[in-house]
């Protein structure tokens, strides 16, 4: 009898854990291998132009495969990715650097090969990504724009120096997003750099925008509020990505103009697209990749977005010579120290440098 009950008793738990695991969804499949839905996350500017170009485009070639974009910032999109870690939403995440190796660190994505994406063979674009965890599809330089008559009507200077944001000339004319932005990290940074410092040592950063926050009545969080400040002339400079410059200068019909200070540029690898590991259509998700490297696509950003191709595309004239910027000294920022050391910055910042703003050192 007591036989029998433990055979029962292990009947019924076999018969449980089955069911706790369930059965493993399908996923449809067409007769080109790819499967019929795929969920891409990307940049919230991007919407219009996924969703109205790429995607119709991708769906030519793979008319049975229905596409979903997901908006968010790269930060925004590596936690969703991350919260959906034992059953991925996402196939494809598009985003900046610095999210990408965080979501490296939490074992986030799929290894990618040039078997998978053939199109990798043709990217001229040198990317540090570790372990082919992402594919770089665009980037930007992060540059000093300025409104062209309003400097001029005042009298103020055309800057040469990222050292120059703290003169004492331009207060109240210099409209920075904080570092938690992407803009403000490298604005944080490049002033390390202007002054001996580096992402590894942040310090001369922090003691030069300590002069910058006690000559502005406010760091930005959203790049919308800094082209609003531009827009009503409260501002006259900014630090953000050449492609935002020309996007802003475009919408608002404003006359800005950029600048690469001497001390350097930094190119910001704000596009780099990833196979989400676990993903439940991969097949369609390294399609997609691949073809975000296609001339066609390539093209699409440049001349659509400004963002610089990855690839040797043939553009524009124009378009090609608004792309055009001093390489001379391009910064490779260490992004594993910027990763490590975020955190600490954003703290720094709130307590050491935002008490500042306004206010007579």
């Amino acid at each position: 009898m007591k036989r029998l009950l433990f055979y029962v008793t292990m009947s019924i738990l076999a018969t449980i854990l089955l069911a706790g695991c369930g059965k493993k969804e399908e996923v449809s499949v067409s007769s080109d291998g790819v499967e019929q839905e795929l969920v891409v996350a990307g940049n919230q500017d991007m919407t219009d132009l996924m969703n109205q170009k790429i995607f119709k485009s991708f769906q030519e070639k793979y008319p049975d495969t229905k596409v979903t974009y997901i908006p968010g910032n790269g930060a925004e999109t590596a936690a969703k990715v991350k919260a959906q870690k034992n059953s991925p939403q996402i196939d494809v995440a598009i985003l900046e650097v610095n999210s990408q190796i965080d979501g490296y660190n939490n074992k986030l994505w799929a290894p990618l090969n040039k078997e998978d994406i053939p199109s990798m063979n043709k990217i001229v674009h040198e990317t540090n990504i570790p372990e082919n965890s992402g594919v770089p599809v665009f980037y930007s330089p992060h540059v000093v724009s300025y409104n062209k008559e309003l400097v001029e009507s005042k009298g103020l200077p055309v800057l040469t120096s990222w050292n120059d944001l703290a003169l004492p000339e331009l207060k109240g004319k210099v409209a920075l997003q904080d570092p938690a932005g992407s803009f403000g990290r490298t604005a944080l940074i490049m002033l390390a750099y202007a002054n001996g410092g580096s992402e590894s040592q942040i310090e001369p950063g922090f003691k030069k925008l300590a002069k910058i926050a006690s000559n502005q009545s406010t760091f930005y969080k959203n790049q919308s509020f800094i082209n609003q400040a531009l827009q009503d002339e409260s501002a006259a400079y900014t630090v953000w990505a050449l492609n935002r410059h020309y996007t802003y200068r475009e919408e608002g019909n404003l006359p800005l103009e950029f600048v690469v200070p001497k001390e350097g540029v930094y190119i910001s690898n704000s596009g780099i697209a990833t196979l989400v590991e676990g993903a439940k259509h991969p097949n369609g998700a390294k399609k997609f990749i691949d073809f975000m490297l296609s001339d066609e696509v390539q093209k699409l950003l440049a001349e659509d977005h400004y963002l610089n191709p990855v690839t040797d595309v043939k553009l524009s004239s124009e378009v090609a010579k608004k792309l055009e910027f001093d390489k001379s000294n391009i910064k490779e920022f260490d992004n594993n120290v910027i990763s490590s050391e975020f955190p600490k910055w954003l703290k720094r910042f709130n307590q050491e440098i935002s008490p500042l703003i306004g206010k007579d050192l």
